[in-house]
């Protein structure tokens, strides 16, 4: 086993993630037994795919974490690449979940990618900004804010962002344009740490020179005195 290995067996929360896929499963299951739900279903096995990769940056040592080596760059990329793999895996679902529905796959996957790079990148600035446990917040209100379009598709008669028909040009350009740039940032904020350093580290303990080595301190000595 390597050294990446066991570190993501006991720091990544595998449960919660896990629960999302399980739950994006089910849903895949449940298009294939009423395609007639895919306009909700669909949209939700994207939105849980996404999810399971918002797990990957929690940490309930956080403030700890961020100040030993291996925690400024090793530890959060190996953590990115945990979380490529879930949203890799949240593609797969949606794809077959497209298929089941004969509605287009590219599409359906695109998207997947798209949302969990921006979900990626949020729980990385999260625990950057030394939050513990950014998974649960993301995943619920990204859950909250997939659904706002469909609600308001319904009440308004707008077309949905989603790819339930075939994307154009211009939305597809779109979307694979945002996830482009939501991974790439990702992937410069862990290539680069200095780029949004850990609270922790922002502020640096300067040297004091009254008690600085080789120099005299400029304080009066103070006597003691007796009666």
């Amino acid at each position: 086993m390597t050294g990446s290995t066991w570190y993501l067996r006991r720091a990544v929360p595998w449960r919660p993630a896990a629960g999302c896929l399980v739950g994006a499963a089910l849903l895949v299951a449940a298009v294939t037994r009423w395609p007639d739900t895919a306009g909700l279903f669909l949209p939700l096995v994207v939105l849980l795919g996404a999810s399971a990769a918002g797990f990957v940056f929690d940490e309930t040592a956080v403030r700890v974490a961020t100040a030993t080596p291996r925690g400024t760059r090793w530890a959060p990329l190996n953590r990115l690449y945990a979380g490529s793999g879930l949203v890799v895996l949240g593609a797969a679902l949606a794809v077959v979940a497209a298929g089941e529905a004969g509605s287009d796959r590219s599409d359906w996957a695109a998207l997947t990618l798209v949302v969990g790079g921006v979900t990626v990148l949020t729980a990385l600035v999260a625990s950057r900004r030394q939050v513990p446990h950014p998974g649960s917040w993301i995943s619920s209100t990204l859950v909250l804010l997939g659904l706002a379009p469909l609600v308001v598709g319904l009440m308004l008669g707008v077309r949905s962002p989603y790819p339930l028909e075939p994307w154009t040009d211009g939305w597809r350009a779109g979307w694979w344009l945002t996830g482009l740039i939501a991974w790439t940032v990702a992937l410069l904020l862990v290539a680069v740490p200095n780029l949004l350093p850990a609270r922790g580290r922002r502020q640096q303990a300067s040297p004091d020179p009254v008690s600085a080595p080789g120099t005299r301190s400029a304080r009066p000595p103070v006597r003691a005195t007796g009666r």
